[in-house]
């Protein structure tokens, strides 16, 4: 390139500096959304839960002709169906359990502080994580009531409660019917938004992180009912107290990988708080509810995990861990769910476009 060209360059017309611009504006976006979430939060459930139904109302539309309006309703109204069912089965169930742990949650503090006392192995840290979980609890419930009562009295904050309730209930399934019906009409005016010579190229690239993405969200969400099913059916042959509030969160906690070991930690909290079961010593309802959670989270690795989600990320576990506590630690529980979709997303935007960029540097880099 003579001086004069290069001279006439504009920065915009490097390609590089496109990509990294492109690259700080989605950040950008995120992190803006990331500071607001709290009003965001139904329009972001709505979409994510339009994403994870846009492939079958897809199918029912180019398939068989329905309309994607008469899909979403359908499926929003099985949905509803299928949660009143499980609230009108387990619902009371459930309700007494959470009654009943909150009754007897200072009991059950005592207990595990005066287990926690001594010379026991790891008998410090376990104090000081206990102290600290505690602590913690009692300050978030404590600032909830102090702030809230200040503005409303305890009457505002549980009229103000509904209403909040209210409006996600409303709202929620709005944005979803809205979101999955206009999807993929969404999906074409963004790529219109592409550079024309090279719409391709990047439609590719949107399509290869949407396989990896939507694979990953909608197989952790299957395998994380599936998970409530049978930690709940387990622990409830051994007798386990709380058998169905305990089995529900620790499978829910299954859409965040390896997260389910801190229902199971809560498990044996609780049953070790709790005294024996079913007239078992305490050993053997700690032993019988561990051996459940190992053969249920064992089925999870081996069989539900490669027979639903397949290889699409082909990521070691280890960097999935990984992936998950950075997460958390940058952005709570939002973190931890965004991780691994985020970095699936970098993983193939460094083999498709910076690997190559690197590779042809390399190669037109002057050899010595």
């Amino acid at each position: 390139m003579s001086e004069q060209q290069s001279s006439g360059r504009h920065l915009w017309q490097i390609a590089a500096v496109q990509d990294v611009f492109w690259m700080g504006l989605a950040v950008l976006v995120v992190w803006c959304g990331f500071l607001i979430r709290d009003v965001l939060n139904p329009i972001l459930i709505g979409f994510g839960l339009a994403y994870v139904l846009n492939p079958g109302v897809r199918v029912a539309e180019q398939r068989f002709g329905i309309a994607r309006p008469v899909t979403v309703s359908m499926l929003l109204l099985l949905a509803v169906g299928v949660l009143a069912t499980a609230v009108i089965w387990a619902g009371p169930q459930l309700v007494e359990q959470v009654d009943t742990l909150i009754e007897r949650g200072p009991e059950y503090s005592g207990k595990l502080e005066k287990w926690l006392e001594g010379d026991r192995p790891l008998a410090k840290e376990a104090r000081q994580l206990w102290s600290r979980v505690r602590d913690e609890a009692a300050q978030s419930t404590s600032s909830i009531f102090e702030h809230s009562g200040r503005a409303l009295g305890l009457i505002g904050t549980i009229l103000s409660t509904i209403i909040y309730l209210g409006a996600w209930a409303f709202l929620l399934p709005v944005y979803t019917f809205v979101f999955a019906w206009k999807f993929d009409a969404m999906i074409a005016a963004c790529r219109e938004w592409f550079p024309e010579s090279r719409r391709e190229r990047l439609s590719d690239l949107a399509s290869q992180m949407d396989r990896a993405v939507g694979g990953f969200i909608r197989g952790r969400v299957l395998i994380a009912l599936m998970m409530c099913v049978m930690l709940s059916a387990g622990w409830w042959f051994v007798a386990v107290p709380y058998w169905l509030l305990l089995g529900v969160l620790t499978g829910l906690l299954t859409i965040v990988p390896y997260a389910s070991a801190l229902g199971w930690f809560v498990t044996l909290l609780v049953v070790l708080a709790d005294g024996s079961s079913s007239g078992r010593s305490l050993v053997d309802a700690l032993l019988l509810s561990s051996v459940v959670f190992g053969v249920v989270q064992s089925f999870e690795g081996w069989f539900l995990t490669p027979w639903i989600q397949g290889k699409e990320l082909s990521m070691h576990p280890l960097t999935i861990l990984t992936l998950v506590l950075v997460g958390g630690a940058v952005g709570g529980l939002y973190g931890m769910l965004l991780a691994i979709p985020a970095a699936a997303c970098g993983k193939i935007l460094f083999q498709e476009v910076l690997s190559e960029r690197l590779q042809a540097w390399a190669e037109e880099a002057p050899h010595a």
